[in-house]
């Protein structure tokens, strides 16, 4: 390391002697010129910074490596000299003995090193042994004296002068006067650098001692412990005692290992080091009440009087009250605690009282919150100063420091986790407690959900005023619930929560549908801490409860929470209940005013048609119900004595804005309203003359086959366009109807317009069902004009369908034919009547052939066990012979050939008994040909499958399971093609497609004609109950085949194996779901179900096509329809192939047919015969063409209007 540059040359100048610190030479110095460095330290080579130094007249201080440099210096001879040491340093170090050194020598490039020594001063300590109280004097041999005490028998003097020291050392005891002491002396010398500790023994009286921590004089009750020190005031080895002298009530003495001891106190053993107790305080003394003495025993050691100390016992306790004012018991208050309430009640806050034994105790107790953050402290229950936490009360306690207030701020974190402690400063951080629970318990409400979102809590500032708007719950419980939240904060905390209400406005559910079957709860209701906990733990944010409106408020009414035991009123919202209001304004046509208080108008539920409001119609038309939003059947009820009983009622278009909203579906009737909250809800109705007459409009042409042109089967737009352009002929034909000079314009004259069965087909046999309400909409841009006032429409049926299930295929394997002969054939023929062969019976012999080409081939004689006969429609003698064990034979369906010529099938002839003569049967067909297999299949089929394989195809008609395992089927034959052994079979389960052949019947014009009672239909829609086989095509078209059981057979959707069910309820073969035969059917919502309806206060009644075959409204209403019940007094017959049947219609009704084919009208229950009175060809609008839909344009038909047929009732 580098000291100095030369100034000359810029080299360093290099000590390479210097102590302590080694420096390597450098390059010399060219110049030649030497330095002289002074090194001050003490013996042990500590450098001594800072010391002055002079050579030869020049003078420099050391550095903080206590080196002084001279550099450069000339060549020659020097002197070194130590200046006067600082203070700082001449206390602790001497000068040495010479002081300055002289010659020494600088020579050129070269630095000299000078070393002056300082000597450190000697220091001196004086141990007492044993080490107790006393006073030690040292006295130097000059004279010079120091003093000092010291109470654990130590004193250090520091640093002193060197030489000889005489010690004298006089203990210092409570009592002794000057002159008593006993004193030791010591002598010691000390030279420089000397550390002496001299330990001076001395002797005499031990004297017990009570050392107390901290010198304190006082202890708390559930305080810190006092520790007392029991020992001797010097070397002992002994006995001793402490006694309780006095107040021994009031403390417990325990061992260092904190254990009670027993008295008397007595300790063995005890050396200089004594003993350490315990001191507890069990209650509260007076001041300086407790008194402890300590005495020694020792053998041959005088031991000297016994020592005491003066104790006070002090007790802070800190008590709360209940909700009642009652102080909480301390266990209860300490264990459970007191529950306080985050919330603006002004019982919020709970007393607590300071106390403080005795009373004179002077010092401080300090109450602080254990968390710091939860509470609050007032000095009145209610308003008052808020003291700050930590609170400091100065003992003793002045008048009204003791009662103060405690309010929860913030809830706890969890159950008993929060508390207020009193604390006796520098006796007790904890002398007294009150545990306590914060609980934050609110709630909170929503509006009702909207669209299935979450519904919206209202703001704090809202939910007590205005509150919660809410609907009065009307019968069908479809006014939403207002979600109701529960929170208690800390979620864990053991209180009761009580839900009540000020009024019952509203009542409380844990569900939020009507639907759910939850009772309301009872209120007021109480929230156990079990219950919250397990809502909690399942919603994760409080209990959920939901409201609904119960009675009318239209001030907010409190629904509140309390916290039971605690605060009423912790929190609370409010709610509002509406009711809405229904205004009804009845007129008469003529313009003459209503007959005074005769008209009521009557609210009834729509479910179970209980009469819900009841208001007169005032004077003025008018009158205005307050109920509950929901649907309502609104009945406008005349006196039975009034003018007003004798007309009918219309109910007229509401006004734009007002209109009385449609119920939802299914409601019962088309008449009911949907009332609302916050939507104008008027209705309007007019008295009307009832209608006298009815004509008959006939809309008849060719339906059946759909003939329509659009053959996109990808386009899911072609339904619709067939749809509309069959709407479009139809409302042409409405419209021309309306203007024809026969129609009676009189406005008690009722037009009936009806078209025939399957006006309305799809390209595939029938349109998807979920289409079929486009008619009835498209037709009201029509029949909705008021020129339709008076006018009623059926048009015709449209066919809809929706598969139930796909076809399926397993395979059969193991295929045998079980005989040779066919199981079972029936053939059939026509003939007319005289004909022998129409003579046919069972004891004549079939003789069968098989035919060919070229040849025919003899099959034998074959047995007729059955026959059966029937006159068709055109006259003729229809046969089916039904014969068993039938020879094989390969055609089994055709028996014609091409061009005429014998084709390979089969010729029939007939032999009378004892006639040998053969007859010959023309044209003979075979509708059933029996035959069975034996196969395997892992699914055992069933009646209505179809069996394939190539050519050969069969249907399904019996099943049996064989003992070896496998199934035996029996089959129809409908193919020319034979069943072969050993080759295996595909067994369908043909799909099934329910089919509904509906007819839609709409009231026209711009009212609706009502029932008094409210009941009355705008649109009915009739479902047909059977399926006929000429309704579709397919293979059981027109034939018995089709009513077989599970049969049904037909192509639809170009799928030939499809099996058609009825409408979901019908009585018909393989009907779903099938209602009890004819069990109602009256339509109670005019949406199907039904054949019988009121329209107009006119009972009608319709039946598609083969219904009225099967007699389906004279079989309800001879053997179903009740006393009383009103009977049918107009039948309808829309048909494809369907005429009137007397023994078909209601007695005394008006009948009207429209077929494909023809129109039929008949009075008096069909035996009157009607004839229309004119009849025009059907009009084509503009842009259809006809051909694409019709075979033909059809024919409009009007009748003379008839006399209405009297109301009548079923006997």
């Amino acid at each position: 390391m580098t000291h100095k540059q030369c100034p000359e040359c810029s080299e360093a100048l290099v000590c390479p002697g210097h102590g302590a610190v080694q420096r390597p030479l450098v390059a010399s110095c060219p110049q030649k010129r030497g330095g002289l460095w002074v090194s001050v330290h003490d013996k042990a080579g500590v450098e001594a910074p800072g010391i002055p130094v002079e050579v030869d007249g020049r003078t420099a201080t050391t550095d903080a490596t206590g080196l002084a440099a001279f550099d450069p210096l000339d060549e020659g001879s020097y002197s070194v000299k130590l200046g006067t040491l600082p203070p700082a340093v001449a206390e602790r170090f001497a000068p040495p003995a010479a002081t300055s050194i002289d010659g020494v020598t600088v020579t050129k490039g070269k630095i000299a090193l000078a070393e002056l020594v300082l000597r450190r001063r000697p220091t001196l300590k004086v141990q007492v042994s044993p080490p107790v109280a006393a006073e030690v004097t040292i006295t130097h041999g000059d004279g010079d004296e120091q003093r000092a005490k010291t109470k654990d028998g130590t004193v250090d003097f520091g640093t002193v002068e060197a030489g000889r020291y005489t010690i004298a050392v006089a203990r210092v005891r409570e009592g002794d006067r000057d002159g008593e002491q006993h004193v030791e002396h010591a002598e010691v010398d000390l030279d420089y650098d000397d550390a002496e500790s001299v330990e001076v023994q001395i002797a005499g009286v031990v004297n017990p001692v009570i050392d107390i921590d901290g010198n304190r004089t006082a202890l708390a009750v559930d305080g810190h412990r006092l520790t007392a020190t029991l020992r001797a005031d010097a070397p002992f080895q002994g006995r001793g005692q402490l006694r309780i002298t006095a107040g021994a009530g009031h403390i417990r003495v325990l061992g260092d290992d904190g254990n009670a001891l027993a008295q008397p106190y007595d300790f063995r053993g005890i050396d200089e080091d004594g003993v350490t107790v315990q001191l507890e305080a069990t209650s509260a003394s007076a001041i300086d009440g407790v008194t402890l003495e300590w005495e020694l025993f020792g053998d041959g050691i005088e031991c000297g009087d016994p020592a005491t100390e003066d104790l006070t016992a002090v007790r802070a306790t800190l008590v709360i009250d209940d909700r009642a004012g009652q102080p909480v018991p301390r266990n209860v208050a300490r264990d459970n605690g007191r529950v306080l309430a985050k919330c603006e009640s002004p019982e919020r806050r709970a007393r607590v009282t300071v106390s403080c034994e005795p009373a004179e105790y002077e010092g401080q107790l300090t109450i602080r919150d254990r968390k710091g953050t939860n509470l609050a402290l007032y000095t009145a229950a209610t308003d008052g100063n808020a003291l700050p936490l930590p609170h400091v009360l100065q003992l003793p306690l002045e008048p009204g420091d003791a009662e103060l207030y405690v309010e929860g701020i913030q809830p706890s974190a969890a159950t008993r986790d929060d508390a207020l402690d009193l604390a006796i400063d520098e006796l007790a951080d904890r002398a007294d407690y009150v545990v306590l629970t914060v609980v934050e318990a609110t709630l909170e409400v929503c509006g009702p959900r909207q669209d299935g979102a979450e519904p919206t809590p209202l703001a704090e500032a809202d939910k007590r005023a205005p509150g919660q708007a809410l609907a009065a719950q009307g019968w069908n419980h479809a006014s939403p619930r207002a979600r109701v939240r529960v929170r208690k904060a800390p979620a864990d905390a053991t209180c009761t929560l009580r839900l009540r209400h000020e009024d019952a406005v509203v009542a409380v559910f844990d569900a939020e549908h009507h639907a759910d079957g939850v009772d309301a709860m009872a209120l007021p209701h109480t929230i156990t801490p079990n219950a919250f906990d397990q809502a909690h733990a399942e919603t994760g944010d409080g209990l959920v409860l939901w409201a609904e409106g119960e009675n009318e408020a239209a001030a907010p009414m409190l629904l509140s929470l309390d916290v039971v035991d605690v605060v009423d009123d912790c929190d609370a919202i409010g709610f509002t209940v509406g009711m809405a209001t229904v205004d009804i304004e009845v007129t008469r046509r003529d313009g003459n005013p209503l007959t005074a208080d005769a008209v009521k108008v009557q609210l009834f539920q729509t479910f179970e048609d209980e009469l819900v409001e009841e208001a007169t119609v005032g004077a003025d038309g008018k009158a205005q119900l307050l109920v509950p939003p929901a649907p309502y059947r609104i009945a406008i009820v005349p006196d039975a004595a009034s003018a007003e009983a004798a007309l009918r009622l219309l109910r007229m278009p509401a006004a734009a804005g007002t209109a009385a909203a449609p119920a939802p579906t299914p409601e019962p009737l088309s008449a009911a309203v949907q009332v609302e909250l916050d939507t104008p809800t008027s209705q309007s109705y007019e008295l009307a003359p009832a209608y006298t007459k009815i004509q008959l409009v006939a809309y008849q042409i060719e339906t059946g086959k759909y003939i329509g042109q659009d053959d996109a089967k990808d386009d899911p737009a072609a339904v619709q366009r067939d749809m509309d352009a069959r709407c479009a002929l139809m409302k042409e034909a409405i419209a021309t109807a309306h203007t024809l000079e026969e129609i009676d314009d009189d406005p008690t004259t009722l037009k009936i317009f009806m078209a025939p069965e399957f006006y309305f087909r799809g390209r595939k046999g029938g349109y998807p069902v979920e289409e079929l309400s486009r008619i009835p909409e498209q037709m009201r841009q029509e029949t909705d004009k008021a020129d339709y006032d008076d006018w009623m429409f059926v048009f015709g049926t449209a066919i809809g369908s929706m598969e139930q299930s796909e076809a399926s295929t397993r395979p059969g394997t193991n295929v045998q034919e079980d005989d040779v002969n066919e199981r079972l054939v029936a053939f059939r023929y026509e003939c007319m009547p005289g004909d022998p062969i129409a003579s046919v019976e069972t004891d004549w012999s079939l003789h069968l052939k098989a035919t060919g080409f070229f040849k025919s081939t003899n099959k034998g004689t074959v047995q007729i066990y059955d026959v059966q006969k029937r006159i068709t429609s055109s006259g003729k003698v229809e046969v089916i012979l039904w014969c068993q064990n039938v020879p094989k034979f390969p055609t089994t369906r055709k028996s014609m050939g091409f061009f005429g010529t014998p084709a390979p099938g089969f010729a029939l002839s007939l032999e009378r008994p004892g006639v040998p003569a053969r007859l010959a049967v023309p044209n003979p067909e075979v509708t059933f040909c029996g035959g069975k297999l034996d196969l395997q299949c892992a699914e055992a089929p069933e009646i209505g499958w179809v069996i394939d394989q190539g050519k050969f195809r069969g249907h399904i008609f019996g099943v049996e399971a064989l003992p070896t395992g496998g199934y035996r089927v029996q089959f129809d034959r409908l193919t020319n093609q034979l069943p072969k052994n050993g080759v295996d079979v595909t067994l369908t389960k043909p799909r099934e497609v329910e089919i509904f052949n509906v007819a839609f019947v709409q009231q026209g014009g711009t009212a609706r004609s009502m029932g008094s009672d409210g009941n009355g239909f705008r649109d009915v829609t009739i479902y047909k109950e059977s399926i006929s086989s000429i309704d579709f095509e397919g293979m059981d078209f027109f034939k018995p085949d089709f009513n077989e059981e599970h049969r049904h057979l037909a192509t639809l959707d170009d799928d030939p194996l499809t099996r058609l069910l009825p409408t979901t309820g019908s009585t018909d073969m393989l009907g779903m779901d099938p209602a009890d035969a004819n069990d109602d059917e009256e339509t109670t919502h005019g949406l199907g179900g039904g054949s019988v309806f009121t329209m107009h206060d006119i009972r009608f009644g319709l039946e598609v096509c083969l219904d009225h075959a099967k007699q389906r409204l004279v079989t309800y209403h001879e053997d179903v329809a009740t006393a009383g019940e009103r009977q049918v007094q107009v039948q309808l017959i829309p048909s494809c192939g369907m005429e009137i049947d007397h023994d078909s219609c209601i007695p005394g009704s008006l009948v009207f047919n429209v077929d494909r084919y023809w129109i039929k009208a008949a009075t008096n229950g069909g035996t009157g015969t009607l004839e229309p009175e004119a009849a025009y060809q059907a009009p084509v609008p503009a842009g259809i063409k006809r051909s694409q839909y019709f075979p033909s344009d059809g024919i409009l038909a009007v009748y003379l209007a008839q006399d209405k047929p009297p109301a009548a009732t079923v006997p």
